[in-house]
């Protein structure tokens, strides 16, 4: 009887275990595509945003003209003038 709960107690730990891991894996998998996902929307907010503040721009000064480049805006950047490019810069 005592080797009985022995095995059986050692099973328990060794599903739980297992089990435990698991999650911790799929919760470190769930967290890195959060983080994917909000950087690219992000940059995609950016973009939009760049876009109007140069049609703004452009809206008041119909003869604007060149490149602007590393304009800052919501923890990143973007560029504005024939083409429009949203990046996020990441502090480490």
């Amino acid at each position: 009887m005592g080797k009985q709960i022995i095995i059986l107690a050692a099973g328990m730990t060794i599903l739980i275990t297992i089990t435990i891991m698991s999650l911790n894996s799929n919760s470190s998998i769930a967290s890195s595509a959060t983080v994917k996902f909000y950087s690219e929307q992000q940059a995609r907010v950016i973009a939009n945003s760049g876009v109007e503040i140069y049609l703004e721009k452009l809206r008041r000064n119909k003869s604007l003209t060149g490149i602007f480049l590393n304009n800052p805006l919501m923890n990143g950047s973007y560029r504005a003038g024939h083409s429009i490019e949203a990046y996020i810069h990441r502090k480490i």
